[in-house]
């Protein structure tokens, strides 16, 4: 079967288990799979999205319940995921209503984890790029609610993940060496561009490599060595312009002073999740200069939807299979490194 027979079929699978929530699951590896990289949009936080005019983040936003999440972990052999808001988070230029939807959000995505603790974990959202109110909300997810992690946009309002005004918010993350899952977010000049492609398409995983990029530049991993760091989409374009970057170290010896391991050895600690870059010519580079110990699953449901989670996967067999770094037990490294990032989940499904 070549790859346009079995993305039909796949999808024709797929399909089905949106209309069955008792589906019984197709069949699979039997290795312990945790997305990494799954969306809840509760009914409330659309509702608000709607009174304050946001319809959609270049895709319209899907309908989404948590039993709608589960079914499709149950169709895929999925053991967990790590449920996060997306973009575009919670701040609209009000303070108030962006902490107290965060809060909101927050102490939601905990109850599910509760109720479901051995398949959902999630995500604290904070109310960036408000940094008092961030780093109030970080301390009660982390510390009260007990988030496995933090969902950070590339950018808040403009303002990217690197500068140097967050420096206080990443200091709690850093203390509690907290996992931080990066996702893009708009920018607010994207619509000056002008293009007609929609934006998730080619903006979002240039949006994640304007962060990273920043981040090196300004020496954030150095001085946050603690956080573990999860980018979508395998990163942008981050593999692609991993050399091209550390081209800098040589030039500018300001960067060599504010990130002095130099920008390839930062890089090379991130992970690299595989929502929507499942195929082996993406997998191969980010592979190649990161190791398949860095790479993480990640299905990007909802708004990728239920029918494409089980492509997204078939895509990764194939890749496999390809790959001679992911033979021999290293898919399963994919499907379970996720793991060693969220204690909790871990010693729920591995022990103590």
């Amino acid at each position: 079967m070549n790859r346009r027979e079995l993305f039909k079929t796949t999808l024709a699978v797929g399909a089905v288990a949106t209309l069955d929530s008792n589906l019984s699951g197709c069949s699979g590896a039997g290795a312990n799979k945790i997305d990494v990289h799954h969306h809840a949009l509760p009914d409330f936080y659309l509702r608000e999205l709607q009174r304050r005019g946001v319809s959609n983040t270049g895709v319209a936003f899907p309908n989404w319940t948590p039993q709608k999440s589960l079914n499709v972990m149950d169709f895929n052999n999925i053991t967990a995921s790590v449920l996060s808001l997306s973009a575009p988070g919670t701040y609209f230029g009000d303070a108030a209503g962006a902490l107290s939807l965060a809060r909101q959000v927050n102490e939601y995505l905990a109850g599910l984890t509760v109720n479901n603790p051995a398949r959902f974990g999630f995500y604290a959202t904070l109310p960036m790029p408000l940094v008092d109110e961030s780093v109030n909300e970080a301390v009660y997810a982390l510390d009260v609610l007990q988030a496995d992690g933090v969902c950070l946009l590339t950018n808040s309002d403009g303002v990217y993940l690197g500068d140097s005004t967050q420096d206080d918010i990443l200091a709690v993350l850093n203390d509690r060496g907290a996992t931080v899952f990066v996702h893009p977010n708009n920018h607010t000049t994207t619509d000056l561009l002008g293009l007609d492609v929609p934006v998730f398409a080619v903006e979002f995983v240039i949006d994640t490599t304007r962060a990273v990029s920043n981040m090196v530049w300004n020496g954030t991993f150095e001085r946050f060595p603690n956080i573990k760091w999860i980018l979508a989409h395998a990163g942008g374009t981050i593999p692609y312009v991993a050399w091209r970057l550390s081209l800098l170290d040589l030039k500018f010896p300001e960067l060599r002073e504010r990130s002095p391991q130099g920008s390839l050895s930062y890089l090379k600690k991130l992970y690299f999740d595989t929502a929507l870059s499942p195929t082996e010519n993406s997998l191969y580079p980010t592979i190649n200069q990161f190791g398949v110990d860095n790479i993480v699953l990640g299905t990007d449901y909802p708004f990728a939807p239920a029918a494409l989670v089980p492509v997204e996967l078939a895509e990764l067999n194939l890749s496999a299979a390809k790959l001679k770094a992911l033979q021999g037990g290293g898919l399963a490294k994919i499907y379970e490194n996720g793991y060693k990032l969220f204690p909790r989940l871990q010693r729920r499904h591995f022990g103590p």
